[in-house]
């Protein structure tokens, strides 16, 4: 009897069911994620979601940045280096929330900034 020789096969069908399994999972696991994609697709929505609109829904800023959060930095970056001002004024904040609600009402499309 030569057990040698059985457990090397028996080692080799150990090995081939399990790539064998890995095969089939990963399968799976793309299957899985071209369903979920085509019905995510085919849900679809009115409004592109590639930015959170306010600071409120990113729960902090856990969640990343928002579109307030983005507008407001730049803003204030601009006034920053164009004008010197190390603080923001009471109506640049004031021009900068104004800003901020006009591109999330709609209302403002694109703005324009410029030094004197």
């Amino acid at each position: 009897m030569n057990t040698g020789a059985t457990c090397r096969k028996t080692q080799r069908d150990i090995n081939a069911a399990k790539r064998q399994t890995k095969r089939l999972c990963s399968w799976l696991i793309m299957t899985v994620c071209i369903v979920v994609i085509l019905l995510l697709s085919a849900i679809g929505t009115d409004k592109a979601l590639a930015f959170f609109p306010t600071n409120l829904k990113t729960l902090g800023g856990l969640l990343g940045r928002s579109h307030e959060h983005i507008t407001t930095d730049a803003i204030t970056s601009f006034d920053q280096s164009t004008f010197g001002a190390t603080t923001l004024t009471s109506s640049m904040k004031q021009a900068i929330q104004d800003i901020v609600d006009a591109k999330l009402t709609g209302k403002l499309v694109a703005v324009t900034l410029s030094s004197p």
